[in-house]
């Protein structure tokens, strides 16, 4: 299966270049979807997404959280 492009919600996008979310401090989850989601731009809980990945090779649903390292 081919990756496609990061998809960031139309909140998640306006929080991030606002300023609410703090990318170098703020916690983040990141989930892996299949190309079947309904993940688009209006979408607004994460509990209206369809076909996260399965769990397989290290990888648990309900994403993983992750900390950016700004260098």
């Amino acid at each position: 299966m081919a990756a496609g492009a990061w998809t960031f919600t139309n909140g998640g996008r306006t929080k991030l270049l606002d300023g609410t979310f703090d990318i170098d401090s703020d916690s983040w989850k990141m989930a892996l979807f299949l190309s079947t989601s309904n993940i688009g731009a209006a979408s607004t809980t994460y509990a209206g997404l369809t076909n996260e990945h399965a769990n397989a090779n290290g990888y648990t649903t309900g994403g993983k959280a992750i900390t950016l390292t700004l260098a």
